[in-house]
């Protein structure tokens, strides 16, 4: 099984620029996420992109169609790209995720709010990825996949497998896999302060 996977998150929205938790919240990108993404678009033309496949949010729609029209490709939605449902949590900051559960820390992969009714469970989060990653692996070229940080985490610990540095994927950031039966031959972790000048 072989493996050439883009992973890339989508461009900025208001809600991050205020640091609001969006899990599956469908808002549109803002100007500063359009100009990320086209600022990715054209870091992301040296891989020979074969086909772009996209989250059905706006946010990763609205990042996709600009790297497509880049690349002269379609946009395909994948729903297995969508972000983590965070249930009773979307919207918050993290501070007020504290205060309502008592957890210390909190973060897109946390297990501990798996209990809460509408949270999506991590485990589930992580089968999608598996899912997905399987169904690229049979596909030739170079696949982009325009989503969120949930998913990349998710996907980066099954790319990577354990023991990998922590990653956190800023707005479009990417991460860059080559895998051949599951044996990494090589990948890059690109933060968008590395391709801008």
């Amino acid at each position: 099984m072989s493996v050439k996977l883009i992973l890339l998150r989508h461009g900025q929205t208001d809600q991050n620029r205020s640091d609001r938790w969006q899990g599956v919240q469908d808002p549109d990108l803002n100007e500063v996420g359009l100009r990320q993404a086209e600022l990715a678009s054209a870091a992301l033309r040296k891989y020979g992109i074969s086909r772009i496949l996209s989250s059905p949010l706006k946010r990763a729609k609205q990042t996709a169609a600009i790297v497509a029209r880049e690349a002269g490709l379609t946009v395909r939605e994948d729903p297995r790209l969508v972000e983590r449902n965070l249930g009773p949590f979307e919207g918050l900051t993290t501070h007020e995720i504290l205060r309502i559960t008592g957890l210390r820390s909190f973060s897109i992969t946390s297990r501990e709010i798996d209990a809460y009714a509408g949270v999506e469970k991590w485990s589930q989060v992580v089968e999608r990825s598996r899912s997905f990653i399987g169904s690229v692996s049979v596909l030739d070229g170079v696949t982009l996949a325009v989503t969120h940080g949930g998913f990349m985490q998710a996907a980066v610990d099954i790319l990577l497998g354990d023991g990998h540095s922590p990653v956190r994927f800023g707005n479009c950031g990417y991460l860059y896999v080559h895998t051949v039966d599951s044996l990494v031959l090589e990948h890059e972790v690109v933060r968008l302060e590395e391709y801008v000048h």
